[in-house]
């Protein structure tokens, strides 16, 4: 009795070998499908079921699981034809008509259709064949990048430059910026279709060297074959700073072709552009034109004086003056002498003219360094020939 009760134990290993056969089989039947597979909501998706069986197949089909049933969405019969459940009708097709070859494509994708599909193929002898695959249904984000509510004042506090946001998708996305300029802060909102909107706004401390720098917002979405990214060029805005060109110091009289340039740097740009003269008279044949000083007439010394150009905008303005001297021609000539560059001679420079000769210890105190500042002592010198 103990013998029958435990039972033959090759018998039992037979039945537990049978028994893994049918479970492997089970896996790796003649029905072929993806297991998984994803779909992107208003789009295509494509479910492949390739069968591979020698009996006859009478019949294929797609059945889709609700709660502990099965719905039937399409089948295909050799003589009957193809018929597809009412909400699958006008957007489902089977790929070709083959009884070998169940694959379905189902356009424009709906949240509903997430969920367990099985592919079933019914055989003559062997029976139904069948095998599943699952659905999950994403939602592509849509993507926009605005500036913040308030102007990038420059030298104010921290404040939002830009917003990023990744709206109503499945699952939530990743945003994220790439600039080392300031910092980014967060915000996630859930809804009852589980989709989710994901605004991330970059705080910075406006300076105007930031002016024109870019940061670029990164989102990443599993129905999004390549990232998004969206640059945004920071716009700071800043009171004018204001420079005056065009003096070299030898201004003579009799000089012509000569101006002043007002240089300005500012953002919003200048709404005034006014220069003026600050010890005097506004001297004959003086010209503004835009920003530059034009001194149509030849210098004399009634031009010597102090010049003040002013910049504002709707931040501020700024202004900068520059003092010019008008020089007789013989102190022109002088300084001319004194400072024309000649090529250097064991050490020590030349410089000379046809009014006079002069010598330099220093190659860089008179000649700007065109020695690499070579000091040369009475010793090596010797007289200008």
């Amino acid at each position: 009795m103990a013998r029958r009760r435990g039972g033959n134990p090759s018998l039992n290993a037979a039945l537990a070998l049978l028994l893994l056969c049918r479970l492997c089989g089970s896996f790796a039947g003649p029905v072929h499908v993806d297991p998984h597979v994803t779909a992107v909501w208003g789009k295509n998706i494509t479910l492949k079921c390739l069968i591979e069986v020698n009996e006859t197949i009478t019949q294929i089909s797609w059945e889709r699981i609700i709660g502990k049933g099965a719905q039937t969405i399409a089948v295909h019969h050799p003589i009957y034809g193809t018929s597809f459940e009412e909400s699958y009708q006008q957007r489902t097709t089977f790929k070709n008509t083959s009884l070998h070859d169940a694959t379905i494509v189902i356009n424009n994708i709906e949240f509903s259709d997430a969920g367990e599909y099985i592919c079933k193929a019914v055989t003559f002898p062997l029976g139904n064949v069948q095998s599943s695959t699952t659905v999950t249904v994403f939602v592509e984000p849509t993507v926009s990048i605005s500036k913040g509510p308030e102007p990038l004042l420059d030298g104010g506090n921290e404040t939002v430059a830009a917003y990023c946001t990744a709206a109503t998708g499945k699952p939530a996305a990743e945003v994220s910026w790439e600039g080392s300029l300031g910092r980014m802060e967060t915000n996630v909102t859930s809804y009852p279709n589980k989709t989710v909107t994901v605004m991330s706004q970059y705080r910075l401390v406006p300076s105007r060297f930031a002016r024109g720098r870019n940061i670029t917002c990164v989102v990443k979405h599993p129905a999004l074959e390549n990232d998004i990214r969206y640059p945004f060029t920071l716009d700071i805005q800043y009171a004018p700073e204001v420079s005056i060109t065009g003096y070299d110091d030898n201004w003579f009289v009799g000089r012509t072709d000569v101006y002043l340039k007002c240089n300005s740097d500012a953002n919003p740009s200048p709404t005034e552009i006014k220069w003026t003269r600050l010890d005097g008279i506004w001297p004959e044949g003086l010209q503004s034109v835009n920003n530059t000083l034009l001194f149509s007439l030849p210098l004399t010394h009634n031009v010597s004086g102090i010049y003040a150009c002013k910049v504002a905008n709707a931040l501020g303005q700024k202004s900068d003056q520059k003092i010019i001297t008008i020089l007789d021609k013989t102190q022109s000539i002088q300084r001319e002498v004194r400072f024309q560059e000649k090529p250097c001679f064991k050490g020590y420079l030349v410089a000379d003219s046809r009014r006079s000769r002069y010598w330099s210890r220093s190659c860089c105190f008179f000649y700007y360094n065109i020695c690499d500042c070579v000091s040369n002592s009475q010793e090596k010198t010797s007289p200008i020939l």
